[in-house]
């Protein structure tokens, strides 16, 4: 309401004595500020720039590529292998101990880990796709099954980093991507060693590239299992809970009147 110029202010009227005075409600934050609370430490403690580094040093690898006579297309396999490599850091925890006690469960906290560096690891993996139509024989690769490999290998990394966490590993994406290599190294090895005929993954797009998505399931069922809660994980029984003997003479000596 305005007031007219030389009108004199009324004072404002004090509550009256006895009358409880009404407590201001408090905000309560949207939706959006809840989940910016929540995403900016776990992006600071997800090692988000360690994950975008793969990316980014595949497309240099790819624009290194670009300068030879005539780079073969199957070389997408080692830009896909630098782009998924440092996703093990996403389970790079190293306030686990601290947050082993909090209302958020830990397969919750590695859920939005993964949801922040996953979108970073996909748009540099359809880049080096776009990138890469100028390699020989791009035309003929099957990019759908290549992008099948490297999204098993990603989930294999995963699986990785998760059981080297809960295996007290204070540098489970360091672990994970030495086991990565170790994994590509042992099935290039084992597919020039052994038939055709047999189950191994293959790095090369063939008819028996449906298998990644048999790794991809095994990665994923891993992940799920290492990422229970501590708390309701059971310690394994220890052999000498375990003998006959000595629980028969438990029982009997908690059973006497004397102890």
């Amino acid at each position: 309401m305005s007031l007219t110029p030389g009108t004199p202010r009324t004072p404002d009227t004090p509550p009256t004595p006895g009358t409880p005075r009404t407590p201001d409600t408090p905000r309560t934050p949207g939706t959006l500020a809840a989940c910016l609370d929540l995403v900016r430490p776990t992006g600071r403690a997800a090692h988000l720039p360690v994950v975008a580094a793969g990316p980014a040093l595949a497309l240099v690898l790819l624009a290194v590529l670009s300068l030879l006579e005539r780079p073969a297309a199957l070389l997408l396999v080692l830009v896909g292998l630098l782009t998924v490599a440092p996703i093990g850091y996403l389970f790079d925890d190293a306030a686990a101990d601290v947050l082993a006690a909090s209302p958020s469960t830990l397969a919750r906290r590695r859920l939005v880990r993964v949801a922040l560096g996953a979108p970073l690891l996909l748009t540099g993996w359809l880049v080096a796709v776009e990138r890469g139509a100028y390699l020989d024989g791009y035309a003929a690769l099957p990019v759908g099954a290549l992008s099948t490999e490297i999204l098993a290998l990603a989930c294999l990394t995963l699986a990785i980093a998760a059981v080297a966490a809960g295996r007290g590993d204070r540098a489970p994406g360091l672990s994970a991507a030495v086991g990565l290599v170790m994994v590509v190294a042992t099935l290039f090895v084992l597919r020039q060693a052994v038939p055709a005929d047999w189950p191994i993954p293959e790095l090369q797009p063939n008819l028996h590239h449906r298998r990644w998505w048999w790794v991809a399931a095994a990665s994923l069922a891993t992940i799920a299992w290492a990422s229970r809660d501590p708390a309701v994980r059971r310690p394994p029984l220890r052999r000498r809970d375990r003998d006959p003997i000595r629980l028969r003479a438990g029982a009997r000596s908690s059973s006497s009147p004397w102890t």
